[in-house]
């Protein structure tokens, strides 16, 4: 049995206690007798208004670029955040590149060292424990997440905040892959991403047609590299989910259902690594990798065929409208085995590309006569 080891902590001035955090983060489920912690070091404040909470494992080469984007987007914010920082089963010397760094910096940070059982040691399982400790550090603030091997902006922590202090339940921000790295990615890789975003385009404009406008978007821009919440929502949904992967859209279809505000929000920006390589099971690496070895690789799982599109866009339309819609939206597709759909291959896609693109064609020319227009 894996259980919490012994704490070994530096504390800083007027600090809350640690150790009772971290405990109570790794006691409950999913993670009890599955985590083993190692040391704790921090610098915190009586009370922190938020915190950003980044899972790690093994990025002794990019923390020093990542932490200095963050460390510098918390002195930007206006308000007093914390830097949660969670080295998981790393082999390498992120715990002393993140110490040294953060220690010196003078920032507000709570560093943790942590083992997982391997039937957890992936990035859903990582980000959830990390959300967990902020979570108890800023039971009445909010949280930022991003990833270990991403490059926030200097206005990133300040804008996700303005956001939530407007009244947004979840905030997505915009992610691109590094401009360097993304021309090195291998042809298939970009193409694939080419592929889908078309298709997304496409699907989202043919969504918004066939249900006259009034449903919430189709598709969730939602990256495990930029999200922020309010720590209040984030205890009202039991915590992150932790699927095998895709946490972050399993995240935001839970928002959905509760009919929180989203935003997707263009001034929350973040640039992250193209590697192919991930750290973590179930992180972007494998995604990429997958598109870069197969000839045929798999696309995001939120694009639909255009025929399951038009058969969801009649369930919507027959729906109730006011509060709760969505989730009865959802509870169709669950009961319906005909709403559901297998994740679509990129040959798949290209194919259902083209019928989308008549399809448009086929309701702009519909509308020009309608309006008396000869197409």
């Amino acid at each position: 049995m894996m259980g919490a080891g012994p704490l070994t902590k530096w504390v800083g001035s007027r600090s809350i206690r640690t150790s009772s955090i971290i405990e109570e983060a790794v006691a409950g489920l999913p993670f009890k007798n599955r985590i083993a912690v190692g040391t704790v070091a921090s610098s915190l404040p009586a009370k922190v208004d938020f915190a950003i909470c980044v899972p790690a494992r093994n990025e002794e080469h990019i923390l020093p670029a990542s932490l200095a984007s963050l460390i510098d987007t918390v002195e930007r914010s206006g308000a007093v955040g914390a830097i949660v920082l969670l080295i998981n089963n790393s082999a390498d010397r992120s715990w002393q590149v993140a110490s040294s760094m953060l220690e010196a910096s003078g920032c507000n940070y709570l560093l943790v060292k942590v083992s997982l059982r391997p039937a957890v040691a992936d990035a859903p399982h990582a980000r959830r424990i990390a959300l967990d400790i902020g979570a108890l550090l800023v039971p009445d603030g909010a949280l930022l997440t991003t990833d270990a091997d991403t490059l926030v902006a200097p206005n990133w922590a300040a804008a996700n905040l303005r956001h939530i202090r407007d009244g947004t339940d979840l905030v997505c921000g915009s992610v691109s892959i590094d401009p360097q790295e993304y021309t090195g990615l291998p042809h298939s890789v970009r193409r694939c991403g080419e592929v889908e975003a078309a298709y997304s385009a496409e699907l989202e404009h043919l969504w918004q047609r066939w249900t006259g406008g009034d449903a919430p978007s189709f598709q969730i821009a939602a990256m495990g590299a930029s999200l922020a919440l309010p720590t209040a929502r984030y205890r009202a949904i039991g915590g992150m989910p932790i699927p095998p992967v895709a946490e972050d859209k399993a995240l935001a279809s839970l928002a959905r259902r509760r009919d929180w505000s989203i935003k997707v929000a263009s001034d929350v920006t973040a640039s992250t690594s193209g590697r192919l390589f991930g750290r973590a099971a179930g992180g972007m690496g494998d995604a990429l990798r997958d598109r870069a070895t197969h000839d045929d690789p798999y696309c995001d799982e939120q694009l639909v065929p255009l025929a399951l599109l038009q058969r969801l866009a009649h369930v919507w339309n027959g729906l109730q409208f006011g509060m709760g819609r969505y989730a009865q939206f959802q509870d169709a597709i669950a009961r319906d085995p005909a709403l559901q759909h297998r994740r679509m291959r990129m040959s798949q896609v290209m194919v259902n590309l083209s019928n989308a693109r008549k399809a448009t064609l086929d309701d702009t020319t519909s509308a020009l006569r309608a309006a008396g227009v000869r197409a």
